[in-house]
């Protein structure tokens, strides 16, 4: 192999292995969404009512955990790391503008871009949710 086509496959391969870590984090919250909503009934993520889901589990888990307005809640509710550090590398990974660790506006900027995201992924978010 030549050496310009050895760089090639070398930056391909970097790329690659970059964009696999970008979504790491959320990789590992919609791997627990999937995982919880879509195996009792068997069903595709799509048909899943992720609100209405989500409000059971809250119901059941008695802890009283505001999903629709807390990422902090969201991600203790589906059993995920809500640890700040972690928020820090999901809001890293998700392009957060602005992030600062902690604060009540970026974790609402947080909890809206991990909304949208679970959205792309084809979860079925409704738009108030969104905004």
């Amino acid at each position: 192999m030549g050496e310009n086509k050895a760089k090639h496959v070398l930056i391909y391969w970097l790329k690659k292995q970059s964009k696999q870590k970008e979504k790491a984090m959320f990789k590992k919250i919609w791997d627990r969404i999937v995982e919880l909503f879509t195996k009792d009934p068997p069903r595709e993520i799509r048909a899943v009512d992720l609100p209405a889901e989500l409000d059971r589990l809250a119901e059941a888990d008695g802890r009283n955990l505001n999903w629709r307005t807390s990422v902090v809640d969201f991600l203790e509710l589906i059993g995920a790391d809500s640890s700040k550090a972690n928020r820090d590398a999901l809001a890293d990974e998700l392009n957060v503008a602005d992030y600062v660790s902690g604060t009540a506006a970026s974790n609402e900027a947080l909890r809206k871009a991990l909304y949208k995201e679970v959205e792309a992924n084809g979860g079925n978010v409704p738009q108030e949710l969104l905004d």
